[in-house]
């Protein structure tokens, strides 16, 4: 009766029910079938070869109680190592304001390099929460880069500075490189423009941030999956090649001066199609 008493007032918490993930590695769990306790400090190295310090949540999916084969879900927390409900972690702050400071202070050093356009300024434009980050475009005198900082603690994948992660967007997918800085923390940044010396001024620059970033959320950008098509011709033809990305025709386009004017009523260079809708 004891034991049906505790399995009562625990019904609440079984494992199936629980982040594992968030539990003390040392937390025990306890099979409400044949009350076997799983102890992390033992594992179970007859039944199973899980060697001691194996915590539950890193059991294999198909591991069961060695005693009555009952699958991992039937098993709940110990009454004394029930977890006290953590306050949720605190989201980071937008650090565009850093990234800002840090780039003016490197854009100070690089004043009178070639590839420094004088027109431009340091400007982060744009950014807003996605996808447990924080988004947005950074605009120096001689780049643009889509930059990622983290906002969510749990959602946020720590990338070696020059490492490569992808994220998928409506558009496409993109790369971002890793980087680190002293004041900024953590970011991942995506190449958009460089150098910049096609702008002729800061609000042609930050405008074409923002379309840029716009362009990302928008699937008509996609560019269609083209499927093989079966070539019979005794030469075997020639395949055509793969068409530039949404971003990367925006670049070809801005080969030509930009002008205020042309950005402000949505028109690029090449680009017939009057104002932006």
């Amino acid at each position: 009766m004891r034991r049906a008493g505790r399995e009562l007032t625990r019904m609440a918490t079984p494992a199936a029910r629980i982040d594992l993930l968030t539990l003390p590695r040392d937390t025990r769990l306890e099979c409400r079938i044949c009350w076997q306790v799983y102890d992390p400090a033992e594992g179970d190295p007859v039944a199973w070869q899980i060697p001691r310090g194996t915590p539950f949540a890193d059991l294999p999916a198909h591991w069961t109680c060695p005693t009555c084969a009952a699958t991992k879900d039937q098993f709940l927390l110990l009454d004394d190592e029930t977890p006290a409900v953590a306050a949720p972690l605190a989201l980071h702050p937008d650090r565009s304001a850093r990234l800002e400071e840090a780039f003016r202070a490197a854009a100070t050093r690089m004043q009178g390099l070639s590839i420094v356009n004088p027109a431009l300024a340091v400007e982060a434009v744009g950014f807003a929460p996605w996808a447990g980050c924080w988004l947005g475009v950074l605009v120096t005198p001689w780049f643009m880069n889509l930059v990622l900082t983290p906002r969510e603690p749990t959602r946020w994948r720590v990338v070696a500075q020059g490492e490569t992660l992808r994220h998928p967007f409506p558009a496409g997918d993109y790369d971002f490189i890793g980087a680190h800085d002293d004041l900024a923390g953590d970011y991942l940044l995506c190449s958009l423009f460089s150098p910049m010396q096609a702008f002729e001024d800061q609000a042609a620059a930050r405008l074409v941030a923002q379309l840029a970033r716009e362009a990302l959320f928008d699937e008509a950008h996609a560019e269609p999956v083209e499927m093989p098509v079966a070539n019979l011709s005794p030469d075997g033809g020639v395949e055509p090649a793969p068409r530039p990305g949404p971003l990367a025709r925006l670049e070809a386009q801005l080969d030509a001066p930009v002008s205020k004017r042309d950005l402000l009523h949505g028109r690029l260079p090449g680009d017939d199609r009057g104002k932006r809708r």
